[in-house]
């Protein structure tokens, strides 16, 4: 039976982390393997596979935001019992990093496979949509970005924040501050993405889904696309009857967002 990821121990995970991304001597192997199985490694060989196909070279350093809420989303799944996320996951404050880590290369790889790996194990409910934005922002090659712009619509008030999406995983997340919390009974937002390379894009943008906006001061709601979404010229929320509609009449088109 296989150790799960969160029982290695430091040692352990720093050798897993080289033996995936760099290679280990054969003494270096022989100690791995004296600590897990071959076979504990296979997940982790898969993530470092997936995210080197997406392009890590071009990863941005995880934001210490991220590091902490993944850390803290472990504590909370596996319990006081499991023993601490390992080296990679304590921002560079909290102690130096180890030689592995002081490659540039080595440590955008390195931090983005054990994100990936470790959130990807998480139980859904410990997979909030803050955390998979700040993940998206840190390992997506083709990442696009756009401030919200709120309209000259009454019901818009101050709305601020971003979008960000990747078109490549086909997965983005709408960010915002200060906007109304509406009432389902009588009305949903409803993202609309308007992709250029579709015939009459401007005229047929694509469904980005129906939501509601609670209480707090940021939001970040997942992006549910109904067809791909291959370039995205412009993103646009509106406001509309429960359910959402097929084809906005923008009576109140509250806020844009253009890449």
């Amino acid at each position: 039976m296989s150790k799960p990821f969160t029982a290695w121990d430091e040692r352990a995970l720093e050798l897993a982390v080289e033996e995936v991304t760099h290679g280990l001597t054969r003494d270096a192997r022989d100690e791995l393997f004296a600590r897990i199985s071959p076979g504990d490694l296979e997940p982790l060989e898969q993530s470092a596979a997936a995210l080197n196909l997406a392009g890590l070279g071009q990863l941005e350093t995880p934001p210490a935001a991220l590091l902490r809420r993944l850390e803290a989303d472990a504590r909370a799944h596996f319990g006081p019992a499991a023993k601490p996320p390992a080296t990679p996951f304590h921002t560079a404050e909290a102690r130096r990093p180890r030689r592995w880590l002081l490659a540039a290369t080595g440590w955008l790889v390195a931090a983005g496979l054990l994100a990936a790996f470790l959130l990807r194990n998480l139980p859904e409910r410990a997979q909030d949509s803050a955390t998979r934005r700040e993940l998206l922002v840190a390992s997506a090659p083709d990442l696009v970005r756009a401030d919200w712009v709120a309209s000259a619509d009454p019901l818009a008030g101050g709305v601020s924040g971003d979008v960000v999406w990747s078109s490549a995983r086909q997965e983005g997340y709408m960010r915002f501050r200060d906007i109304a919390q509406n009432d389902p009974q009588r009305n949903q937002y409803q993202l609309w993405i308007f992709d250029q390379t579709r015939d009459e894009w401007e005229a047929k943008p694509i469904d980005g889904g129906v939501f509601d906006i609670g209480r707090g001061a940021e939001v970040v709601v997942p992006i549910d696309a109904k067809l791909e979404v291959r370039q995205a010229a412009l993103f646009a929320v509106t406001l509309e009857p429960p359910g959402g509609v097929v084809v906005s009449r923008r009576e109140h088109m509250l806020a844009t967002a253009t890449p």
